[in-house]
């Protein structure tokens, strides 16, 4: 659980980062460089690791580790990144608020049992993640043709619940490092044919010295440390616990955006991360008793 806590939160705080790089590269040129970089670094560390090799793996594995790199890593980005273009911060917020319950719902139809205990630390959960986010509209986000934005992030809401159930299933068979080099193969591969055109258009003058040094901590941190904690942690927890552990995100994104940006906290905004940690842990102690 701790594991789980500590990737979701490192995704959270990773939240602002991805803002600045935007600016400076188009999705085309971040995410497949992103891939590239995590799978080089991955490649070396995976060869001390025990357990099968992918070179061994049958069809089945990498059918499901083809769904976790479409599924659950670029297409959650690409929805969220385009999501949060088309639609107002506030909707956005409640919408992703959502996702501990989706990921409890998954894991009822795959067979999953919740005692009252547990849905009540979900439930806390998301009503702390809807005070995080949730901000009343304001006159320009009222205007706004939002409903197209808040269907893609449902989408990615979606798409994150299906990496949550296929990766607890897959982790337990595979090495978390070996199944991150995989996955970052497979992201690759599906990025590949855009980002052709991004990175031949893409002026290199604009990435000095600081923003590389960002770009390489994203690559890192979103392709390997933050993958390797989820899969080494994702096998060893329930599905309502791993949905949880998603709640960090936006408690770490608030504490980064304070504390390092200087953006302002509101009371709603401390009480809802307060929520989120009083769920958390109280999940996390759950389940020692």
């Amino acid at each position: 659980m701790l594991s789980l806590v500590a990737a979701m939160s490192m995704t959270g705080a990773n939240v602002p980062l991805v803002k600045l790089l935007l600016s400076l590269m188009p999705p085309g040129v971040l995410l497949p460089g992103r891939f590239l970089l995590a799978a080089a670094v991955l490649a070396v560390l995976v060869r001390h690791e025990p357990g099968p090799r992918l070179v061994s793996l049958g069809w089945r594995h990498w059918l499901t580790i083809a769904v976790l790199g479409i599924v659950g890593s670029v297409l959650f980005t690409w929805f969220v990144l385009e999501g949060v273009r088309r639609t107002s911060g506030a909707s956005a917020g409640i919408i992703l608020s959502a996702l501990p319950a989706v990921v409890a719902f998954a894991g009822l139809v795959m067979g999953d049992r919740l005692r009252a205990g547990e849905i009540g630390m979900i439930a806390l959960a998301i009503a702390g993640v809807a005070l995080i986010q949730g901000q009343p509209l304001t006159a320009a986000d009222a205007a706004m043709p939002i409903w197209l934005g808040n269907m893609l992030i449902a989408c990615a809401v979606l798409c994150e619940a299906a990496f949550v159930l296929v990766a607890r299933r897959i982790s337990t068979e595979i090495g978390p490092m070996r199944l991150s080099l995989a996955v970052a193969l497979v992201s690759l591969i599906v990025c590949a044919p855009f980002g052709v055109t991004a990175l031949s258009s893409y002026d290199w003058r604009a990435i000095d010295a600081r923003s590389a040094c960002l770009f390489v901590w994203y690559a890192m941190t979103a392709s390997i440390v933050c993958t390797v904690l989820w899969y080494r942690g994702v096998a060893h927890v329930e599905t309502w616990a791993a949905g949880l552990a998603t709640t960090a995100v936006p408690v770490s994104a608030l504490a980064v955006s304070v504390l390092i940006l200087g953006e302002p906290l509101s009371a709603a905004q401390l009480a809802g991360a307060s929520l989120v940690i009083a769920a958390i842990l109280a999940g996390t102690l759950a389940r020692k008793i």
